[in-house]
C-alpha cells in the first residue's frame, strides 16, 4: 500500500512539474514560445506600364512592317493612272483601309503609298482578340 501511495505521488509530481525523470539534474528545458507564422502576401502582379503616344505609334509602325511582310499580294494593275493591288483577295488602292488578322490580332491599316513594287501602310487601330 505504501508503495502504491508513493508511486501515485511520484507520478503526480511528474505531471505537475512537467519534468522528465530522465533529464539530468538541474536541466531546465527551453520554454516553448509559439512560433510566429508570418504569411507572405501574394505578390501583386505589376500593372502593365502605360505606353506614351509616341511609343504606341512606334510599336504600331513596327507591327505594320511585320504585317507588310506577310501580306498576300497577288497582283498589281494600273487603271486610269492609279495603281491598284490585289491583297488578300480584295482590290485596293492608295487611301483604302485594310483589315487584316495576323499575329493573333486584328489590324486596320491605311495604304499611304502604293506602287507596282511597294506598299506603305499606316496603322489605324488594333483590336486584341479575347483569348
Amino acid at each position: 500500500m505504501r508503495f502504491l501511495i508513493g508511486f501515485c505521488l511520484f507520478i503526480t509530481s511528474i505531471a505537475v512539474a512537467e519534468r522528465d525523470p530522465f533529464w539530468p539534474i538541474g536541466y531546465k528545458p527551453a520554454q516553448d514560445k509559439p512560433e510566429k507564422v508570418v504569411e507572405k502576401e501574394a505578390e501583386k502582379p505589376k500593372a502593365p506600364r502605360e505606353l506614351t503616344d509616341e511609343e504606341l505609334r512606334l510599336l504600331a509602325e513596327q507591327e505594320a512592317q511585320k504585317i507588310k511582310e506577310i501580306l498576300d499580294r497577288d497582283g498589281t494593275a494600273v487603271f486610269g493612272g492609279k495603281v491598284h493591288a490585289l491583297i488578300n483577295g480584295n482590290w485596293v488602292s492608295k487611301g483604302d483601309t485594310l483589315t487584316i488578322e495576323a499575329l493573333g490580332n486584328t489590324y486596320r491599316l491605311q495604304i499611304i503609298t502604293l506602287t507596282t513594287n511597294n506598299i506603305d501602310l499606316k496603322p489605324q487601330r488594333t483590336q486584341i482578340k479575347d483569348r
